[in-house]
């Protein structure tokens, strides 16, 4: 139809990539984005590296999945992935679920052929008002290594 297109992220200055690797909640997660006036898509994980970084997102998102690192896969069953935050180590990432299994065990891996560093437990307060993280406790922990500081 004359006057009608499929908007896509070429057409948007900022945009979230999000890469889904099965979750139920992947389409949840983008809804979220949108309503918050962010443009948000969503990709196959197998999306190779070069087309991503081409098109420069200002965020990426791991979505959720039913595997679980180390029992049903390994980081080297996705080298695309390794490769792509390799590839743009300023955008930041969020992982969901299996997502969040991913990055930390890159960062395990990382932290484990690198220099040996002292480790800490640490509480960060967050904003309770935040339309993200409305009904979530209002502390997070995390671990961190001193030269994350």
């Amino acid at each position: 139809m004359p006057g009608i297109r499929n908007p896509t992220s070429e057409s948007h200055a900022e945009w979230i990539a999000i890469l889904d690797f099965g979750s139920q909640y992947t389409q949840l997660i983008a809804r979220r984005i949108r309503e918050q006036h962010v443009y948000s898509e969503i990709v196959p994980h197998k999306i190779s590296p070069s087309e991503i970084s081409r098109r420069r997102p200002a965020g990426i998102i791991l979505s959720g999945s039913m595997l679980n690192l180390g029992e049903d896969c390994e980081l080297s069953d996705f080298p695309q992935i390794t490769a792509l935050l390799d590839r743009l180590p300023q955008v930041p990432v969020l992982g969901f679920c299996f997502g969040h299994q991913f990055l930390g065990g890159i960062q395990r891996e990382r932290h484990l052929s690198g220099p040996q560093r002292p480790v800490t437990d640490e509480q960060q307060a967050l904003d309770a008002a935040s339309q993200l993280l409305a009904g979530h406790c209002a502390c997070s922990c995390s671990v961190s290594e001193h030269a994350d500081r």
